[in-house]
C-alpha cells in the first residue's frame, strides 16, 4: 500500500491476487484495515513513532487521543481554555 506522500506499507496479510474482482477487493480492503488497525495499536508503544509510523497513522493515534482527553476532561466538567 503507497500512500499519496509516497510512505509504502506492507499489507499483513498478503493478498493474492483472484479471478473475481470482488473477492479480490473484499481481501484487499479487509488487510488494509488489519494492517492499519496493527501499526496503530503499535503507535502507542513506539518511543520515536515519527520515525517509524506512516503520517496517516500518527494522525489518527493523535486524532483519536485528542478525543480521548476531551472526553475525560467534559465528563468530569473540566474544560481547558
Amino acid at each position: 500500500m503507497v500512500s499519496m506522500e509516497g510512505e509504502v506499507v506492507e499489507l499483513q496479510p498478503a493478498v493474492a491476487v483472484t479471478e473475481s474482482i470482488e473477492v479480490w477487493l473484499a481481501a484487499l480492503v479487509a488487510a488494509m484495515r488489519s494492517t492499519l488497525a496493527a501499526l496503530l495499536g503499535s503507535v502507542a508503544r513506539m518511543a520515536e513513532p515519527f520515525a517509524a509510523a506512516p503520517s496517516q497513522v500518527l494522525q489518527l493515534f493523535h486524532a483519536i487521543r485528542f478525543t480521548e482527553r476531551w472526553v475525560g476532561l467534559l465528563s468530569l466538567g473540566q474544560m481547558l481554555c
